[in-house]
């Protein structure tokens, strides 16, 4: 199917060394560099037995690492939103051999070769990536993947100020792994009954979604959203976090809202839409779920 990602930009990460002057969390840098180091030996292997469409300069990340290198963070690990891919897209950025240029030049062949690099990267924290969380944050634009082999960046409408439309997120408390969701998913999909219900009805659902999205046809975008949502309430309900399967369906029922699962699945933020910015703001608010607004 195809897949449609947005940059959100309230996070961000970037590459820093230890200093015990400086104003960070000590003992969260060191736990980052100690897995900055694990990641190595994972590029190390991967750079001797797959063929990479770019080197890394391993000597001086390995070089870096000894010196204290470590990721800085505001991205919630667990929650679906791309803290793995942030830290991949950082140090492709940084290490990549040769140099990339522009981002804002690069090709759709380009983007493809950079998107099965990020995959194996990122295979490391997930046990199978698809590469598009990283390079979302290298490129820091809306990309549109159709099928996987073709890429192009897009323009995604925004509503006026007024508008009652509104992207949000709404955090489920309870951070989750990516990896297991993600064999439970291909376990699934190994069954007949499942892997054609995927095909035929939620693959064409998912992709008329984004097409109506990009191309700011509001009344058909919420008519096969409800369909991708009751879809993913009546058939990927392990990935749904628990407790949340009655607000997934208020929503649905009443119409106001409509809620699809992120990437961390079981857990972390899910993603949601309305047309009733207000009163949803408020439902939240009583059940003291914070609400974040992503686009509106």
């Amino acid at each position: 199917g195809n897949a449609l990602s947005i940059p959100y930009t309230h996070y961000m990460g970037e590459l820093s060394f230890i200093n015990e002057n400086k104003y960070t969390d000590l003992n969260f840098a060191k736990f980052s560099n100690k897995k900055l180091r694990q990641f190595y030996q994972y590029l190390v292997k991967v750079s001797n037995t797959q063929d990479m469409a770019f080197d890394l300069d391993l000597t001086r990340l390995k070089s870096d690492i000894d010196d204290g290198l470590y990721f800085e963070s505001s991205i919630p690990q667990g929650y679906g939103m791309g803290s793995s891919g942030a830290m991949v897209a950082a140090l492709f950025s940084s290490y990549a051999v040769p140099t990339i240029g522009s981002k804002m030049d690069l090709d759709e062949h380009q983007l493809i070769k950079i998107r099965r690099e990020f995959s194996i990267l990122e295979s490391y924290f997930h046990g199978t990536s698809s590469g598009l969380d990283p390079l979302l944050c290298y490129l820091r634009t809306p990309v549109l993947i159709e099928g996987m082999e073709h890429i192009r960046k897009v323009d995604v409408p925004r509503k006026a100020a007024q508008s009652k439309n509104a992207i949000f997120l709404v955090d489920t408390g309870m951070p989750e792994k990516t990896d297991g969701l993600v064999i439970k998913f291909h376990d699934m999909y190994e069954t007949a009954d499942f892997r054609q219900q995927v095909d035929k009805e939620y693959i064409p659902t998912n992709n008329k979604c984004i097409d109506h999205l990009i191309s700011g046809r509001d009344q058909e975008f919420y008519k096969e959203l409800a369909r991708l949502s009751k879809f993913q309430l009546d058939h990927m309900t392990p990935m749904i976090p628990k407790g949340w399967a009655s607000h997934w369906a208020a929503g649905l029922d009443s119409g106001m809202y409509y809620l699809k699962l992120l990437g961390s699945g079981g857990g972390g933020y899910l993603l949601g839409f309305t047309k009733h910015l207000s009163e949803v703001t408020k439902m939240f608010r009583k059940t003291g779920r914070n609400m974040i607004i992503v686009s509106g």
